[in-house]
């Protein structure tokens, strides 16, 4: 065989063999291109296959329509942010503007105390009660607390409680409800008019004939003290004593923690403490307007259920009304028309 024969025959066999090796089939997958995943399939008969499948992932374009409804959305939200921008400038120019108007206002002389009246005061001095109160004309009526100007207005000793009012056509009204005496207690530079809470309201040269007189306690004649503490037994007593008790007594005495009152035709009623002080009086009233009073020495209704009468004998000595032809019924101690009285 001629070298080109050897050479051709060469070349046919080689093509035989690479169809025969193209032919049969790999035992190699082939590579999977980018975007491909392998997916493993069992066939009928068992056996495995690889399957690919495409993995990518398309990009949709917005339509014509989201695109409006995403512009109109940013739109409205930068509309509200301006809206509320202009809100925000627009309440703290009226703040500012109120500030200044306001402060404006405190400094001018619309809201200045051009007047100042007290109502009520008949014994109280109305420029004792200004003064008190701490308000002047030219003052600014904001600055004036009614609640505090009115607790000063009660330390004036003829002032119970006071009410200060305010009216921004620049007047201020106190109104007040003053005290009243009960008493006219004995003090050195001459008497002092006591209320019902004790307090000395005033002194004054001569007792007034409406007070009684009164013996064992004396005042220290200072307006707005209290007086001492055995006047509240005194003042219990006057207050819930009738007019005709009063009419009945001129001297009124305080010692060892009893009230004693004198009375006009002679003798006295021992009231005791302070305590059923309504019950005693009845009984001492009943038993001044039933029995003769002729040589009374005292009538005694300490216990007002039992009250007890004391005459004088004609030996000077008292004797209790049992010795004396007196009998005890429930209106109180009556004559007994069966024994006469003793001649004192």
């Amino acid at each position: 065989m001629t070298t080109r024969a050897k050479a051709a025959a060469d070349t046919s066999s080689g093509r035989t063999s690479d169809k025969s090796r193209s032919a049969k089939p790999s035992k190699q997958s082939a590579p999977i291109r980018q975007g491909q995943r392998a997916v493993k399939t069992r066939s009928a008969s068992g056996s495995t296959k690889k399957k690919t499948s495409s993995n990518r992932t398309s990009v949709r374009q917005p339509s014509s329509a989201s695109a409006d409804r995403f512009e109109q959305r940013r739109n409205d939200a930068a509309r509200q942010s301006s809206r509320r921008r202009l809100q925000i400038v627009a309440g703290l120019s009226v703040v500012s503007c109120l500030a200044v108007a306001t402060v404006a206002l405190i400094n001018s002389s619309l809201l200045d105390v051009d007047e100042v009246i007290v109502v009520g005061a008949e014994k109280a001095n109305p420029e004792v009660v200004i003064n008190a109160a701490g308000i002047e004309p030219g003052q600014s009526l904001l600055e004036i607390d009614p609640a505090e100007s009115a607790e000063l207005v009660e330390r004036v000793p003829w002032v119970g409680t006071a009410e200060v009012r305010r009216s921004f056509n620049g007047q201020v009204e106190i109104a007040i409800a003053e005290r009243q005496p009960l008493v006219a207690l004995p003090a050195s530079a001459g008497f002092a008019l006591v209320d019902h809470w004790g307090r000395q309201l005033e002194v004054v040269g001569q007792r007034p004939a409406r007070y009684l007189p009164v013996a064992g306690i004396e005042a220290s004649g200072q307006a707005g003290d209290m007086a001492p503490p055995e006047t509240a037994l005194l003042l219990t007593f006057v207050s819930s004593a009738s007019p005709f008790v009063i009419e009945q007594v001129d001297l009124l005495r305080v010692t060892d923690g009893e009230v004693k009152a004198h009375l006009k035709s002679g003798g006295e009623v021992n009231f005791g403490d302070s305590e059923q002080m309504g019950e005693k009086i009845q009984a001492a009233e009943t038993l001044l307007k039933r029995v003769d009073l002729a040589c009374l020495a005292e009538i005694d209704v300490r216990v007002p259920s039992a009250p007890a009468l004391k005459r004088y004998p004609t030996n000077g000595e008292t004797e209790e009304a049992s010795g004396t032809g007196q009998t005890t019924t429930e209106g109180g101690p009556q004559e007994d028309p069966k024994q006469p009285l003793p001649d004192c």
